[in-house]
């Protein structure tokens, strides 16, 4: 029930007052959350257009330290939105939530997730026995381009947790193929975008025999970075 508000934002009130006044209102969702799915249907996920729908999270806070640091020279965009390099956020900041109930947090492990977005959605994409690859051979963090640390922060230097998330992660992106063809127009600003540029199918994906195998390797090893088996 908590979506209901969302529907009733987005459908009744938005889209209402935007016909009333010969105006379209817009889709804010980032590329994060229309790959996962994070909206609502006939929600917040309507709108005439997504402007941002193509950067991550990470590139959203990136383009608010722009548009104050550079463009303005001032604070803008309230900096107690932004969080330290490790996406961490003090006790006085706001942390990113639907906000649809009580102490509501995203569930996306930010800065990784991004990383992982972008080379799933690269012109040359990556398949999920690419990263486990890379996980295996301990250059995960490098091939992505984050530090070990933020590895650290979301707990996926842990072979199970990383297993546990990595599979979490493309599932729900299959899952919510669906939303994203209802979705509004996107901009594109990167090689590869949501709707007209990335083509999906409805239809599930199968574990490959080649994933069964680097899974069963990877829960062998003790820690990321080592190849000592348990």
């Amino acid at each position: 029930m908590d979506n209901v508000q969302a529907k009733i934002r987005g459908t009744s009130i938005l889209s209402n007052l935007s016909a009333k006044y010969n105006c379209f209102f817009t889709n804010n969702g980032n590329k994060l959350e229309i790959a996962l799915g994070y909206s609502t249907l006939y929600g917040d996920w309507g709108g005439a257009i997504a402007p941002i729908g193509d950067l991550t999270k990470t590139e959203v806070v990136a383009m608010c330290h722009y548009i104050n640091d550079t463009v303005f020279g001032k604070e803008i965009i309230p900096e107690l939105l932004f969080p330290d390099a490790l996406w961490r956020f003090k006790e006085d900041q706001i942390q990113p939530s639907a906000e649809l109930k009580s102490n509501q947090v995203d569930p996306m492990k930010f800065g990784y997730h991004c990383k992982l977005l972008e080379a799933v959605t690269d012109y040359q994409k990556k398949v999920i026995e690419d990263i486990m690859t890379w996980y295996l051979e301990g250059t995960l963090h490098e091939k992505l381009g984050i530090s070990f640390e933020l590895m650290q922060r979301w707990g996926i230097d842990e072979p199970e947790a990383f297993l546990r998330d990595l599979e979490w992660f493309y599932d729900t992106i299959q899952k919510n193929v669906f939303k994203r063809v209802q979705s509004p127009p996107i901009i594109l600003t990167s090689k590869s975008s949501y709707g007209y540029d990335i083509r999906e199918s409805l239809l599930p994906i199968l574990k490959t025999k080649r994933f069964k195998k680097i899974k069963h390797k990877i829960n062998a090893i003790n820690k990321y970075g080592t190849i000592q088996v348990k």
